[in-house]
């Protein structure tokens, strides 16, 4: 059943090169190429090379204003946090722990209340960036779907990146360099300058799982309704302008940062913060639509943003949840 699930997402991703090239995920190999080797941990200027880097949307805007102001007020600290997270010398799994814990100790400094956004797939693309023929983009919510498709458990905080490279590395092995169709499409669709050539096939494997997980390629789009208000609150002309949709319970904290297989794992969350402690009936209700607002909903699914009865707007995702308190 494992094996004929992947088969099945590498037969999809086939036919689309077929039909669409790499489209519009070329911009990856062709921004690894440009700014491989790179953020230098080592310039002058860190702000300025930060500043230089396009991570396009491979990082959270969030994440990227926070490393500005990590390089603008704490320039030695955070240079320091980019040489250990680069630093082959040092197992992975301890790097990430590490640049995890030491950038939110010196954004602490700066900022008490908020979030660095400096997360498994901030460390992921800024790795990726700086040595792609080892590493390769990562995202929580297609990682945590390929698990759940080929029935092994997702790890903890700090250990899903490096679990999520072993099962990158165990599919490239298995079902990318076993496929002659498959390389022989990949190489007739990558243009021949200005890209990297992934000799390692390291983004190829990203992109079959990112397109056939995340984005739903071959599959039929889901539609969910999003309520905009908290109590007489109207969220809605903040979800517009910054182009977002949100829920409330915040509270709760970062879906992230806990263990969340199924919807039970929020009904205690909701408790500890007061909510529903005496009506399981609303917990679960309202469990449910946290946990398909965090691990169901998907790019290029379409919300439908109502105030009751009434639409306001319908959008279609394309990016994955992030935490804002």
């Amino acid at each position: 059943m494992k094996e004929a699930s992947i088969l099945n997402l590498i037969n999809i991703y086939k036919n689309h090169l077929k039909e669409h090239g790499l489209g519009d995920e070329l911009y990856k190999w062709e921004l690894i190429n440009q700014y491989q080797n790179r953020p230098n941990s080592d310039a002058d200027n860190l702000l300025e090379e930060l500043k230089s880097v396009n991570f396009h949307n491979l990082l959270y805007e969030a994440a990227v204003r926070v490393s500005y102001h990590l390089a603008t007020e704490r320039e030695d600290a955070y240079r320091n946090c980019l040489k250990h997270l680069f630093d082959e010398t040092i197992p992975l799994i301890e790097r990430v722990k590490y640049f995890n814990e030491e950038t939110l100790r010196i954004y602490r400094e700066l900022e008490k209340k908020y979030g660095t956004h400096h997360d498994e797939r901030t460390m992921a693309t800024l790795l990726t960036y700086h040595n792609p023929d080892k590493y390769t983009l990562y995202k929580y919510s297609f990682y945590q779907t390929y698990c759940d498709l080929i029935g092994v458990e997702s790890r903890k905080k700090n250990e899903r990146y490096v679990h999520y490279l072993e099962l990158i590395n165990d599919f490239i092995e298995k079902y990318i360099k076993t496929d002659n169709e498959l390389i022989a499409l990949f190489k007739k669709t990558l243009p021949d300058e200005n890209v990297y050539a992934d000799p390692n096939f390291n983004i190829l494997a990203q992109d079959i799982l990112y397109r056939t997980l995340e984005k739903q390629l071959g599959a039929k789009r889901n539609y969910w309704r999003v309520g905009t208000k908290i109590g007489d609150h109207q969220l809605w002309y903040l979800m517009q302008a910054n182009k977002v949709v949100s829920i409330g319970w915040s509270e709760i904290g970062d879906l992230n940062e806990v263990e969340i297989k199924v919807k039970e794992d929020i009904m205690p969350l909701l408790k500890a913060k007061g909510y529903y402690s005496s009506d399981n009936k609303t917990s679960s209700r309202k469990a449910g639509e946290i946990f398909n607002f965090f691990r169901k909903i998907k790019e290029g699914d379409v919300i439908v943003a109502q105030d009751g009865h009434k639409v306001l707007g319908i959008g279609i995702v394309e990016d994955e949840y992030q935490f804002v308190d």
